[in-house]
């Protein structure tokens, strides 16, 4: 016999392992966008058991992009999310107008290789299509294989609990959606504005259920601050240290 029974044996062995670990969660974060994935880093460190859903495969949301493909972003000088940058080493160069710039993708590996490695999980090909609640409060998200939803297959969805839930989908807002949260939409692009009013408007939005990042512009109303990835970062830990404390 060759290898092939054994890659298949393994992986389905440690695959169904993970899932079934993740059945049960302090916290579930939707969406591995730069707020989602910041959110999941700071509750790791905090010794908090957290798993991530992301829909597709790969992590980081629209942060690689850059503006408009081009490979830089900027962060307010003064953002707090400076030091948390400059503590996982990211690159931070001055720009002018009080912005920093920094690569990205570069952002987005570090700050998601950081999470992981303080024990957040990462599962991708993941879709939230439910939220499990009970008595108007947020306990969890209904799940199923992103490739079969997309192909309109109808099979039944599977379920994880956990005591709090951030909608970190960015500027769907889809779990707030899905929990009956009204969604005004984002507002239109105000820099400076954006980046004050995402970190404030971040928090809970239903009893269970946190809103971060452009998820929690789209259901305040707030402005967007396009490639100024700041307060993204800023609102993840904001959310992290509010759950963290009620737990």
């Amino acid at each position: 016999m060759g290898l092939e029974a054994a890659v298949s044996r393994l992986i389905l062995k440690k695959g169904f392992e993970i899932l079934n670990e993740c059945c049960e969660n302090d916290v579930v974060i939707v969406g591995a966008g730069p707020a989602g994935l910041t959110c999941a880093l700071k509750l790791a460190e905090s010794d908090v058991d957290v798993v991530v859903i992301e829909r597709k495969l790969y992590v980081g949301g629209g942060m690689p992009g850059g503006g408009m493909f081009i490979p830089a972003g900027t962060v307010l000088e003064d953002s707090d999310a400076v030091p948390l940058l400059e503590e996982l080493g990211v690159e931070l160069e001055e720009g002018e107008e009080g912005l920093l710039l920094l690569n990205p993708v570069e952002a987005t590996l570090k700050i998601a290789t950081a999470a992981v490695d303080n024990g957040a999980r990462i599962l991708v090909g993941i879709e939230v299509e439910d939220v499990i609640e009970r008595r108007g409060e947020v306990k969890g998200v209904v799940v199923n294989w992103t490739a079969a939803r997309q192909a309109g297959i109808h099979v039944d969805p599977l379920m994880m609990e956990a005591e709090f839930t951030v909608d970190a989908t960015g500027h769907e807002a889809s779990v707030c959606k899905l929990a009956g949260v009204e969604v005004k939409g984002e507002g239109k692009m105000w820099v400076e504005r954006g980046e004050e009013l995402v970190v404030k408007h971040s928090g809970e939005v239903k009893p269970g259920l946190y809103a971060v990042g452009m998820a929690a512009a789209a259901v305040k109303g707030s402005p967007r601050m396009g490639p100024t990835f700041g307060g993204m970062l800023e609102s993840g830990m904001k959310v992290a240290e509010e759950i963290a404390e009620k737990l």
